[in-house]
């Protein structure tokens, strides 16, 4: 495609035409962070970019043993990924350009479960109070306390701003 342009003054002087030559811009945008068709163990940050800017990002989910993905959701130039399941990432720039990439992830790894707290020499808690640090590659879904054995209700907030409180002596199971 190119451009022709003619200028003319009031005077009726005119400037020599120009010819320009306009080029479409056809570069994909990219997506960075994972690789297409792979299977990650751990979350996946998911980060669009472009020379001329991105106009629009998406993303749809198909959960492990669904046979189809969900409804497409916009977000950000950047995304946190962390269930298990396929991922459909779809980016367009400004000039209509689009790039798609699709992995998985499938944490198969345990959280685990950390406890912190004051030990006295002989390595046991002491002052009735050590703090319970879950992680995981990806989320933790649920967090059950047990208390040797029995099952205490408390709310996730609680057992990770506050801690795990025991009042008696001895050993415990947690």
């Amino acid at each position: 495609m190119s451009l022709l342009l003619n200028a003319q003054n009031t005077i009726q002087q005119k400037q020599k035409s120009q010819n320009h030559r306009i080029q479409k811009e056809t570069t994909k945008p990219t997506l960075s962070g994972a690789t297409a068709k792979k299977t990650y163990n751990s979350a996946r940050t998911i980060t669009a970019n472009d020379a001329s800017g991105i106009k629009k990002v998406q993303y749809r989910f198909k959960a492990p043993g669904s046979s189809s993905y969900g409804k497409y959701q916009t977000f950000d130039a950047q995304k946190t990924f962390t269930k298990n399941g396929t991922y459909s990432v779809r980016a367009y720039d400004y000039y209509g350009n689009k790039a798609v990439k699709y992995f998985t992830i499938k944490d198969t790894k345990k959280p685990a479960v950390t406890l912190n707290g004051t030990m006295n020499k002989k390595q046991t808690y002491y002052k009735n109070r050590c703090v319970a640090e879950i992680t995981d590659n990806c989320e933790v879904k649920s967090i059950k306390y047990y208390l040797d054995g029995e099952r205490v209700k408390v709310s996730r907030k609680d057992i990770l701003t506050n801690g795990l409180t025991v009042e008696e002596e001895g050993t415990h199971k947690i």
